[in-house]
């Protein structure tokens, strides 16, 4: 009984909500707020609620040759918070595992 109540609080609680929750919270936090905490706590998130997200974090060489890495969360395939104009050139780490 208890799998299918955890199977439908994904249908109460929507995902744009959920994105809602991290953007506010991240004009509050100090400093400025990064893409792998944001990205964390969207995906942390997500799971609690009954998604199956996946958690995303690419390297890139800049235009200077400096390392860079982004990091980002997909559902169903599409970006759901961290998107970039150019995301593409981001080469994905491997995924450590399912969730």
């Amino acid at each position: 009984m208890s799998h299918y109540r955890f199977t439908h609080t994904a249908n109460l609680v929507k995902l744009n909500h959920i994105l809602w929750a991290v953007n506010i919270t991240s004009r509050y936090m100090p400093g400025k707020v990064k893409c792998l905490a944001r990205a964390l706590t969207t995906y942390t998130l997500m799971v609690q609620y009954g998604y199956v997200p996946q958690l995303r974090i690419g390297v890139a060489k800049g235009e200077s040759g400096q390392l860079e890495a982004h990091a980002w969360v997909e559902n169903q395939g599409l970006v759901v918070i961290g998107q970039l104009p150019d995301l593409t050139r981001f080469k994905t780490l491997p995924s450590l595992g399912k969730h």
